[in-house]
């Protein structure tokens, strides 16, 4: 039987989901017109497109603002996928798999299930954005200030 590429939802509310991966991209986002349709305030209207080119998948950003995370590291542009990937759009998580293809009456394969998901182990910290603390902005923003003072009452000084 034919090894398809998956994207699982393993994280968020659409968890359990798994949508094939097909030359015509899957896009995420929160628009009506997206094949992975998420209301998150954290997601954009049309935020990545997850495609098959030449053997290989790919994620590509479209521009979101809060961006698209592969492995913890943001990306800037279109990246190349393997197995076991994780990839993270706002509160939602995706792993790449490869599994069996199910036929169905119409198309000859599923573009969407609902199936009991495997337990994935995945990092929440080294695949997930990392957390800002604010104190410590508010400090480094204060110290910055206080810095810019201190130079330019010098240069007024001298």
């Amino acid at each position: 039987m034919e090894r398809v590429p998956r994207l699982v939802v393993v994280e968020g509310a659409r968890t359990g989901h798994r949508f094939d991966v097909r030359a015509e991209a899957l896009s995420i986002g929160r628009a009506d017109t997206c094949t992975i349709r998420i209301d998150d305030p954290g997601v954009s209207r049309e935020h990545a497109q997850i495609f098959l080119r030449n053997s290989t998948v790919w994620v590509q950003d479209t521009g979101s603002r809060n961006g698209v995370f592969v492995n913890g590291k943001r990306i800037a542009r279109p990246k190349a996928l393997g197995v076991g990937d994780a990839v993270v759009v706002g509160a939602h998580r995706f792993v790449l798999a490869l599994e069996e293809a199910v036929d169905d009456e119409d198309s000859g394969a599923t573009s969407e299930t609902t199936e009991p998901v495997p337990t994935v182990a995945v990092s929440h910290a080294r695949n997930a954005p990392a957390a800002v603390n604010k104190k410590a902005l508010v400090v480094a923003g204060v110290v910055g200030v206080v810095v810019l003072l201190g130079v330019a009452a010098v240069v007024a000084a001298g």
